[in-house]
This record gives C-alpha cells, sequence and structure tokens, in this order.
C-alpha cells in the first residue's frame, strides 16, 4: 500500500512537475510576448507622440491658414462688395447714357429728316429759280446780242456820220471863200442848182444850209451807201451827177 502511494506520489509529483514546466514555459513564452508587446507599444507611442506633435503642428498650421484665409475672405468680400457697387453704379450710368443716346440720335434722325425735307425744297426751288435765271440768261443774252448789233450798226452810222459831217464841214469851209452868186458856182459843179434857177436869188448861206439839212436827212433816216464813198461825197473833185441824184 505504502509502495503504491509512493508511486501515486511520484506519480502526481511528476504530473505536478509536468504542469509546472507547462507553466513555466508558457509563462516565459508570455513574458516574451509581453515584451515584445511593450517594444511594440513603446513603438507605437512614439510614433503616436510624433504624430501627435505634427497633427498639433498641422492643427496650428490649419488654424493660422484658415484665419488667415478667413480674414482674406472677408477682405475680398469687401472689395467685391464695393466693386460690385461700382460696378452696379457704371451699369446705371451707362443705361442712362445709352437711354440718352438713344433719345439724341433718335431727335437726330428727326433733325436730319427735317434738313433733308427742307434741303429737298430748297433744292428744288433752287432748280426752278435756275430754270428761270437760265431762260432770263438766253433772254438776256439774245436782247444783249441785239442790242449788241444795233450799236455796232448805230457806231457805223455814227462814224459814217462824223465822216461825213467833217466832209460837210470841210465843204462849208471850202464855199465860205466863194462870191456870194451861187448860180455862178453851182452851175458849172452841180446839176442840182442848175435844174433850180430861183435858188440863185436865195443867199448863199440858206443855200449851203438847205443842202446841209438835205445830207443830214439822207445820211440818218436813209442809211445807203453814197456811190463809191462817202467820203467823196462832198469833195470838189468828186462826181457831181451823184451829188446831184443825193440832193434829189
Amino acid at each position: 500500500m505504502q509502495n503504491l502511494k509512493k508511486e501515486s506520489l511520484k506519480i502526481q509529483k511528476k504530473t505536478v512537475d509536468n504542469h509546472v514546466d507547462a507553466a513555466l514555459n508558457y509563462n516565459a513564452h508570455l513574458e516574451r510576448e509581453n515584451a515584445t508587446l511593450r517594444t511594440q507599444v513603446q513603438d507605437l507611442t512614439e510614433k503616436y507622440e510624433g504624430l501627435w506633435k505634427y497633427f498639433q503642428e498641422k492643427r496650428e498650421k490649419f488654424r493660422s491658414d484658415f484665419e488667415r484665409l478667413h480674414q482674406e475672405v472677408k477682405i475680398n468680400e469687401g472689395h467685391l462688395i464695393d466693386k460690385n457697387k461700382k460696378y452696379l453704379e457704371q451699369q446705371k450710368k451707362l443705361t442712362e447714357e445709352v437711354k440718352r443716346m438713344k433719345r439724341e440720335n433718335e431727335e437726330l434722325k428727326l433733325q436730319r429728316q427735317n434738313i433733308e425735307n427742307v434741303t429737298t425744297k430748297e433744292i428744288n426751288k433752287l432748280e426752278s429759280e435756275i430754270t428761270l435765271l437760265k431762260r432770263d440768261q438766253e433772254i438776256l443774252r439774245a436782247g444783249y446780242q441785239r442790242s449788241n448789233e444795233k450799236y455796232q450798226k448805230n457806231k457805223i452810222k455814227l462814224q459814217h456820220a462824223m465822216s461825213v459831217i467833217q466832209e460837210l464841214t470841210e465843204v462849208v469851209s471850202h464855199y465860205a471863200t466863194k462870191p456870194k452868186n451861187v448860180c455862178e458856182i453851182t452851175q458849172t459843179e452841180w446839176e442840182t442848182f442848175e435844174t433850180n434857177p430861183s435858188d440863185c436869188s436865195q443867199p448863199r448861206d440858206s443855200v449851203l444850209k438847205n443842202a446841209e439839212n438835205l445830207l443830214l436827212s439822207d445820211i440818218f433816216f436813209k442809211p445807203r451807201s453814197f456811190c463809191d464813198s462817202e467820203i467823196d461825197l462832198f469833195r470838189v473833185r468828186s462826181k457831181t451827177k451823184c451829188l446831184s441824184k443825193t440832193l434829189r
């Protein structure tokens, strides 16, 4: 019995020892794992602390940047509001200016239309006046031409009359020195006085005056050529028959 007990105790002791060894081995394994975990926890803690520090820095920077951006946004909003107000005011002014320019444009169109109408009427009136003036000009030109022709004819007549008067003056001066008995002179030179014996009783000046009147009357009221030449009409050496025909 004692042997059995001893054997049983040995077996129990051996079993306990096995359990103890197993427990010790397990504890050692756990210790190793715990050491590994502690090392990992330490690493994680260090990483966490680094990340936390980095997060704090980034958060501060983010807050600073956010605040700066917020201030810039406020400033930009103020600028935008001011610019928007200025833009609205400018737009309002431009709108009023456009309306004013449209009104002025319409007024200018109306004025231009009125001016064109008045100008057209004036042009038509001027064209009518020009037509009348051209007609009057043609009439005046024709009248001037007739007057010029008449003037030239009268000029020729006047020149002819002046030459005749000059010749007549020379004849009168020539016969002023002759004897008072006209018949003695004219009977030999002028046939006219031979056919009028009664003229011999007239004074010499009266006979010459009558001859002068006849010649001037023939010059101005019966314009024609006196034989070959007007100058030869009163010359003493001219043809006596031509002069006698003129006096008749």
